[in-house]
């Protein structure tokens, strides 16, 4: 990927980006990121790991079927 945040992503470093992030693994890091509360949050979730309830968005969370 080119350093300069202006030089354009050409369609091989589109289909870098897409072998090296699958549409899966994306949908998943936008879940974690539209739940959690704070970025360590974030990352347990992408972890697999158990969040305390309390550091969870629960409107959020209930968008994608979770419950209390």
């Amino acid at each position: 990927m080119p350093e300069d945040p202006h030089q354009p992503i050409t369609l091989g470093m589109q289909l870098e980006l897409r072998e090296l992030y699958p549409d899966d693994y994306m949908r998943e890091v936008e879940k974690a990121m539209t739940i959690a509360k704070d970025l360590e949050a974030c990352k347990a979730l992408l972890r697999g790991e158990t969040v305390p309830p309390e550091r969870i968005d629960w409107e959020q969370a209930e968008r994608y079927g979770r419950k209390r």
